[in-house]
């Protein structure tokens, strides 16, 4: 039986937490693009979206998503459309209030 190595889950928030989408100038993961993150033996697998299907960012957030990980783990993406996006998505304390 495999455990999720919940120390390492964590350093891959505090790296996916860096990783900023330049139009809207949130973090991913307060963003919502972060689906689920499982961490194990030194590898950690990612569940994200975009904001729309036709996001001129998916490359640029994939490769940023990669690069980060790497450095402290192998990671695995998943690109998923399903549930899509939407602004609800966005952790209350990142939304701007007025």
């Amino acid at each position: 039986m495999k455990y999720e190595d919940l120390n390492l889950r964590k350093q891959a928030v505090e790296q996916l937490r860096e990783i900023v989408d330049p139009e809207i100038g949130l973090n991913i993961v307060d963003l919502g693009l972060i689906y689920q993150i499982y961490a194990e033996e030194g590898r950690i697998e990612v569940h994200l979206t975009v904001t729309t299907p036709a996001c001129p960012l998916r490359l640029y957030i994939e490769q940023m998503v990669t690069s980060r990980l790497s450095e402290i783990a192998e990671p695995v993406l998943h690109v998923v459309m399903e549930p899509r996006w939407t602004p609800d998505m966005i952790a209350d304390h990142a939304r701007l209030y007025g």
